[in-house]
């Protein structure tokens, strides 16, 4: 569906499994091994990211082709993950492993094939409310925004911003702007540093050295 290999540059991996979404309180951790085993993307490539979810959220993986943002994103079906899990508990580990691994992608997954470009969304808000219908409105928001914003700036900066906040927003880019916009004019001078505002919206930066303030 969306034909990649490994270490492709144009491909980016969204993803929630980890510590912070699991399937019936069992771990999704060793999903990110996979996906880095079979893609390439890292984190210190800036191209796997993993927002932060419930823990009770259904577990999903997001994959894109930068360039023309093409997005196939996988919704796993817990029902049938679930009932895996629950017989490893009982069965042989390594047969019961050879089963899954034959069951069909539709069964194991609920899969939408997209286009999340901007400029389309933009021009064609039915095409919008179709993806957030499939996802909900915080999850489009995270795979379609934010993969358009890492997609053109794959930043550390705006790589944790998704992952912490869960999607790149006006909010989320003034703030970093004015984060830019201080570190640019109030640099940092050694010792303790604030900044502090006076009259409306000039700043200034006040310096407190230990041992004279002590």
């Amino acid at each position: 569906m969306l034909s990649f290999a490994k270490n492709d540059p144009n491909l980016m991996v969204f993803t929630n499994a980890g510590y912070v979404a699991s399937i019936d309180g069992k771990s999704t951790e060793q999903c990110v091994d996979a996906v880095i085993d079979e893609s390439g993307c890292t984190i210190g490539k800036n191209n796997l990211l993993m927002p932060r979810t419930s823990v009770d959220s259904r577990v999903w993986f997001a994959f894109f082709n930068t360039s023309s943002m093409d997005c196939i994103s996988l919704w796993v079906n817990e029902d049938v993950i679930g009932d895996y899990l629950a017989r490893d508990e009982t069965e042989n580990h390594y047969e019961l492993m050879r089963e899954l691994v034959q069951v069909r992608g539709d069964v194991v997954f609920t899969t939408y094939q997209l286009n999340v470009d901007k400029d389309e969304l933009i021009n064609d808000p039915e095409q919008w409310d179709a993806i957030e219908s499939h996802h909900g409105k915080k999850n489009a928001w995270m795979i379609v925004w934010g993969g358009n914003v890492l997609a053109k700036h794959p930043t550390p900066e705006f790589a944790a911003i998704l992952e912490e906040h869960t999607h790149i927003c006006a909010g989320t880019l003034v703030g970093y702007h004015m984060v830019d916009v201080i570190r640019s004019e109030l640099p940092t001078m050694g010792g303790r540093e604030c900044a502090v505002t006076l009259g409306g919206d000039t700043l200034i930066s006040v310096v407190l050295d230990v041992e004279t303030t002590r």
